[in-house]
């Protein structure tokens, strides 16, 4: 890679990162359903609905909207969630080391498979359908979701344990997304 593409690359991020948030606000905002509805208890005053808004600046433009909204982001002010009464951005902390986790092990065994059928040879009909069912693994297992991954690892685990204890009750139909394609 030269310099200027990587110079470009880098003047490329800050136009990328306000189109995704344009893109997410508007998502948010088309979104059937009102945020206050869900906040409100039944029988609140149309008063107290109004206040409400003005409180959570709904009652704003939408470009003032999208000011406020994108500014709050920008330094690390993701709002409360309306369910559990805590700091989103709190929340996305408190699960970060299982999503980093379950993605860098994701990573690893899509590296591990992809070099595994990157060194072997073809060499017959037998092998070339072998080498593409561990390609295509390889390239699923880097592209599945994370949860999926994290649910047939568990899987996983659960036959190896059944197996050294001798109990085995173990039923794929509990995984929610399992996809292997096989290329011919």
């Amino acid at each position: 890679m030269r310099w200027g593409e990587i110079i470009r690359r880098l003047v490329l991020i800050p136009p990328t990162l306000v189109g995704v948030a344009v893109i997410v606000f508007v998502l948010l905002r088309v979104v059937p359903g009102d945020p206050i509805a869900m906040m409100i208890p039944p029988g609140a005053s149309p008063a107290d609905i109004d206040r409400l808004r003005a409180f959570y600046g709904l009652d704003q433009p939408i470009l003032q909207q999208f000011i406020t909204w994108f500014g709050q982001a920008l330094r690390g002010d993701f709002g409360r969630s309306i369910s559990v009464h805590q700091s989103v951005f709190e929340l996305v902390l408190a699960r970060l080391p299982a999503t980093l986790e379950l993605a860098a092990l994701a990573t690893l065994i899509a590296v591990v498979l992809g070099t595994i059928a990157a060194i072997k040879e073809i060499g017959g009909p037998v092998m070339i359908t072998r080498y593409n069912t561990r390609m295509a693994a390889s390239i699923n297992g880097g592209s599945l979701p994370g949860v999926s991954t994290g649910q047939i690892i568990q899987k996983m685990e659960e036959v190896a344990k059944s197996e050294l204890s001798g109990d085995m009750k173990f039923e794929w139909t509990e995984l929610t997304v399992v996809q292997i394609d096989v290329w011919s």
